[in-house]
């Protein structure tokens, strides 16, 4: 938890993975390179449907909401 959105792709070099939308407390939030997912997000991604499980992993490893 506390990972930029843009670390993603270093924890997951072979994914194309792009997060679509964040919502935190029900107000949705731009997801920028510099957004920091917190506990509690509500985080929408777009992957390839056999990349689905890892994102989500990814996700829930580091304690974000999925």
């Amino acid at each position: 938890m506390g990972n930029a959105l843009s670390t993603m792709r270093e924890h997951m070099p072979h994914i194309d993975t792009r997060v679509a939308a964040i919502f935190r407390h029900d107000r949705p939030i731009r997801p920028q390179g510099s957004t920091i997912v917190e506990a509690g997000d509500e985080v929408f991604f777009i992957a390839a449907s056999q990349h689905i499980r890892a994102v989500m992993s990814e996700l829930a490893a580091t304690g974000k909401a999925v």
